[in-house]
């Protein structure tokens, strides 16, 4: 992961790095914590708990190993992050 992006142009260095970490994602890779559905459901509810105050959730999609979570902003980002 440090060598190979060593021999992209700089320009391209970022890119190719994200898409390893999606593609490695995608595969089920990394730590899959949120397989376990007391997890998963955890993090949903979590989602929810500010859903029309801090934000609308529009969607979202909890896999094994990330979370995917689309937003529309109703509070300033520094007070969705503090959730």
């Amino acid at each position: 992961m440090e060598r190979e992006p060593a021999t992209k142009p700089v320009n391209e260095r970022e890119k190719w790095r994200r898409q390893r970490i999606e593609a490695w994602l995608d595969l089920g890779m990394g730590c899959c914590a949120l397989r376990h559905p007391r997890l998963a459901a955890l993090v949903q509810n979590n989602l929810l708990y500010f859903d029309g105050s801090r934000y609308r959730l529009l969607a979202w999609c909890v896999m094994p190993n990330h979370v995917h979570v689309l937003i529309e902003q109703q509070a300033p980002l520094s007070k969705m992050v503090q959730s």
